[in-house]
């Protein structure tokens, strides 16, 4: 039998959908209202639906016996008060606890490079609140990460934020891994289970203030991993990916 995961439903963002199989099998779908057959796509990778559709569904095993076609409804809408930014490229990326570690802008990864280290890289994320109206109250915030990778063992990420930036300027520095935060430890959450996957991070009333103030706002995402001789790493998507970007999503009254 094969599952959709999320189940149909309403949701006010985009949802990235995966199909299980209970038996080694290939899975046609379609999303444009059309019923699949062995002409439609094959099921490879999470399916992202960015607008009401119904995803149909069906999968056929190794013996060829086919399932019963299966289908879930996605109402996708867009809540009146809520306001979504997304990170800047130039700005995200992983910085390496010794200079030996490197640092990237085009890679967002936390985690260990194993030979029994913990914790040796940390991704910075950087927002522009600045487009906020002052006019409206925030009255709730979250920060949202999808999954890109992961190898080895990583199982929660902790979020430091900092109003401004971490280092000198918002740039990618060195110093990035070991600044003070303004917030440290603010919030820890499961890493999801599999790729394309977002967890979201609810922001603490405290510090919506920072949000409201309109400030440049950096969380640094870093993980405390168990030591080991092979390396943890747990990779995340970056602003410049336009469906899985890390976005800090603002609920204004």
């Amino acid at each position: 039998m094969t599952t959709a995961s999320p189940k149909g439903g309403t949701y006010t963002s985009p949802v990235s959908v995966t199909l299980q199989t209970n038996r080694e099998a290939k899975t046609y779908y379609t999303v444009d209202g059309t019923t699949p057959d062995e002409n439609s796509p094959v099921y490879s990778e999470p399916i992202f639906i960015e607008n009401s559709s119904t995803l149909r569904f069906y999968s056929v095993d190794s013996n060829g016996l086919s399932e019963e076609l299966r289908s879930e409804d996605y109402m996708i809408t867009e809540a009146a008060n809520e306001v979504i930014l997304s990170s800047i490229a130039q700005e995200d990326g992983f910085v390496g606890r010794f200079s030996a570690d490197g640092l990237s802008t085009s890679i967002l990864k936390v985690g260990d490079k194993g030979m029994y280290n913990t914790d040796t890289y940390r991704t910075i994320l950087s927002f522009d609140t600045s487009s906020l109206s002052s006019t409206h109250t925030i009255k709730g915030a979250k920060l949202r990460v999808y999954r890109k990778a992961l190898q080895g063992n990583v199982q929660t990420m902790d979020v430091d934020m900092k109003v401004n930036a971490f280092g000198t300027s918002s740039s990618l520095e060195p110093i990035d891994y070991s600044s003070a935060a303004t917030y440290s430890n603010l919030l820890t959450a499961q890493v999801p289970s599999q790729d394309h996957q977002f967890v979201d991070f609810e922001l603490p009333s405290h510090v919506l203030k920072e949000i409201a103030s309109n400030n440049k706002l950096q969380f640094r995402i870093k993980s405390a991993t168990t030591a080991s001789f092979t390396s943890n790493v747990l990779e995340i998507y970056g602003g410049e990916h336009a469906d899985y970007a890390p976005q800090l999503i603002v609920i204004k009254d």
